[in-house]
């Protein structure tokens, strides 16, 4: 699957043309890939989070907003507890699917 490959003429990604077009289930579908680059600029400057629903034909606000937080970077912090709670509880380190350079750079 090709998922950064731009089109020759815009530099759109697929995650431009869904988030530009409103195709909720594709974006999601999309961004559950860690090799998907969702920062990747077009020939505008523009990133799939810039053009969400600009060509909708109806502009839904919540397919733009669900849209939107899937395109964020979403953080999880995990806490470990034991089955019978025998122990207390311990907060795990920071995780995401993604892992961001700057997690991985200790920043």
């Amino acid at each position: 699957m090709y998922l950064n490959t731009p089109l020759k003429g815009s530099n759109d990604t697929p995650l431009h043309i869904a988030s530009k077009f409103g195709a909720l289930d594709v974006v999601a579908l999309l961004v559950q890939f860690s090799s998907c680059d969702t920062k990747r600029l077009n020939k505008e400057n523009q990133t799939p989070a810039d053009l969400v629903g600009s060509r909708m034909s109806n502009t839904d606000t919540e397919v733009v907003k669900k849209i939107l937080q899937l395109l964020s970077d979403n953080h999880y912090i995990p806490i470990y507890r034991v089955c019978d709670h025998s122990q207390p509880a311990f907060i795990g380190e920071l995780w995401s699917p993604r892992r961001p350079t700057s997690m991985l750079l200790g920043k």
